[in-house]
């Protein structure tokens, strides 16, 4: 699952970014981790902590990071 926003750099001090503070994907995270679901949360810049029960907690930046984990999570075993 991902949460929180991503920044999209224009140069070496600018980004782009979004005002999403995380809040509900990490709410979500923590419910399905609560009824035993295996979660990994991808997350972007945001100030939470790591909810309670989330096996695997990566934290990214970009949104190209951001699929960059996807991809790896999601990999077909």
């Amino acid at each position: 699952m991902t949460a929180g926003p991503t920044r999209e750099k224009i140069d070496p001090v600018r980004y782009i970014s979004n005002a999403s503070s995380g809040k509900q994907g990490y709410a979500v995270a923590a419910a399905l981790a609560a009824a035993g679901a295996d979660v990994a949360l991808i997350s972007g810049p945001v100030d939470l902590r790591r909810p309670v029960g989330v096996k695997e907690w990566i934290a990214v930046t970009s949104a190209a990071k951001c699929m960059k984990q996807c991809r790896r999570i999601c990999q077909p075993m």
